[in-house]
């Protein structure tokens, strides 16, 4: 079990760290989106009085402002569920699947179970904690395999 957390403290600064750049990462294009809007500024007041170049520019501003919310708004809207056949079951054979490597897996999602029994977890907080133990433990990975090919064969 304490493998399990280590792996998962690992994973975590990983994430850290990549977090970390990214958010660097994006401070510097922020700068550098405003020394483009300047420069597309002072071009546009070499041919237009200055409040029109404010104007063009802002127009643009705004247009790209509303291409990237409506992009937004299509990530936040809720995938098309799916019928399913419920009307047959197929058993699953998991003879691939060792008694080990279910004893793991099972250990780690209690582990998980007795992580988010403990407390009041957001969404994003229960995403990360599963992505981690996904991310960090093989015989889960094996596990949800297994799950998603038995759901599969469901369908």
């Amino acid at each position: 079990m304490f493998g399990f957390l280590k792996k998962v403290q690992d994973a975590a600064r990983r994430a850290a760290v990549g977090t970390a750049l990214i958010f660097i990462a994006c401070l510097v294009a922020l700068t550098a989106a405003g020394f483009a809007i300047a420069a597309l500024y002072q071009v546009l007041e070499d041919a237009f009085s200055s409040e029109v170049a404010a104007a063009i520019t802002a127009v643009i501003l705004l247009v790209l402002a509303g291409i990237i919310a409506l992009i937004g708004a299509s990530a936040f809207k809720a995938p098309k569920k799916h019928k399913r056949n419920s009307g047959h079951s197929h058993a699953y054979a998991g003879a691939a699947v060792s008694s080990r490597h279910k004893q793991g897996a099972a250990a780690e999602i209690e582990m998980a179970q007795r992580l988010i029994a403990g407390g009041r977890w957001s969404p994003l907080a229960m995403a990360l904690i599963a992505g981690f133990a996904f991310g960090a433990s093989p015989e889960l990975r094996k596990e949800l395999a297994r799950l998603l090919r038995h759901e599969a064969e469901k369908d």
